[in-house]
């Protein structure tokens, strides 16, 4: 896990691509929101490939999320109010079944199911 204003592409593997980017963004009404995206395919896998990766993505999505909110918690100690900024993680897919944009709720909801988990 990478934290900074930049993306770490050195930490991608470019063949497997199995990485979930997050970025706080703000909508054109000024309110914060999380920006996320799942790298399905580009043509380079077959549908069923495809289909795979995005089970796995869904299917692990939350995990991923309780990591990345987890390693932000000292700058959600400065700014607070984010913690309720909604995120939405979209799925990159040539394929129109995997291609989609989901809710995934708030980062309070992760940093609440990792206390729950400990």
């Amino acid at each position: 896990m990478d934290i900074g204003f930049i993306v770490n592409c050195k930490a991608i593997d470019w063949e497997l691509r199995d990485e979930v980017i997050v970025e706080l963004q703000v909508d054109r009404l000024n309110r914060p929101r999380y920006v996320g995206v799942a790298y399905i395919d580009e043509g380079e896998f077959t549908k069923e490939q495809s289909q795979f990766r995005y089970s796995i993505f869904q299917k692990e999505m939350s995990t991923a999320l309780k990591g990345i909110f987890y390693g932000d918690q000292p700058f959600f100690a400065n700014y607070p109010t984010l913690l309720n900024a909604p995120i939405y993680i979209m799925y990159k897919s040539i394929y129109p079944e995997f291609q989609r944009i989901i809710y995934y709720g708030t980062p309070i909801k992760y940093l609440k199911l990792i206390q729950y988990s400990t």
